[in-house]
């Protein structure tokens, strides 16, 4: 099974969040590629995300549903636009036609090269590397649920070594001594991960 666009959003190093059509997270993500031609529905297709600085997306309300239009018609995954570039403002009635649609509209923050974006698709459904990002996105949903209060919840370490299938054990390089472990262990056995940060003063 190929990525979904709601799981490349969750990637907090792409740096993207949707501004339409939500509803939709759950299209795949075949491949991803720029292009800034005024139809470029006629050069991608099906599961393709564009990737655009919006030079072709048209200003005009209805002119951006037509646009929109054509996208959805060429069964493309969705669309991601760079922040701060050549793009017009969204429209409302864009905004609408997305979201009846279900079609995805994202913003990527410019300082994210689409290549990024491109490689994490290209990777991301290779099936080793589906796995590893599989790993990685339940980790964040793990993190980002913890920290909601602000502060790390109690036994934050042992949920992630559960979802990894792993003993985690945060050790002091400085001094060699173990702060923190998943396991009821007092030291990583030669078969676990561990996980070393320099603890900072």
């Amino acid at each position: 099974m190929s990525l979904t666009v709601g799981q490349l959003v969750a990637l907090p190093p792409l740096r993207t969040r949707f501004l339409a059509g939500e509803s939709g997270a759950d299209r795949r993500v075949l491949w991803a590629h720029t292009c800034e031609l005024p139809e470029p529905w006629e050069w991608l297709g099906t599961g393709d995300l564009l990737l655009t600085d919006g030079y072709g997306l048209p200003a005009e309300a209805a002119a951006q549903v037509d646009f929109l239009r054509e996208l959805v018609r060429a069964n493309l995954a969705g669309m991601a636009i760079a922040s701060g570039q050549h793009a017009p403002q969204l429209t409302d009635l864009a905004v609408a036609f997305a979201d009846s649609q279900s079609f995805p509209i994202l913003e990527t923050q410019y300082a994210v090269p689409f290549v990024t974006v491109a490689r994490t698709v290209a990777e991301g459904n290779s099936e080793d590397s589906r796995r590893r990002l599989h790993v990685i996105l339940s980790i964040y949903d793990i993190l980002r649920r913890s920290l909601n209060g602000g502060r790390p919840s109690p036994g934050l370490l042992a949920r992630i070594a559960s979802e990894i299938h792993a003993d985690l054990y945060v050790v002091d390089r400085d001094v060699s001594s173990l702060r923190l472990a998943s396991a009821r262990r007092s030291a990583p056995s030669s078969n676990s991960f561990s996980v070393r940060l320099r603890i900072r003063p």
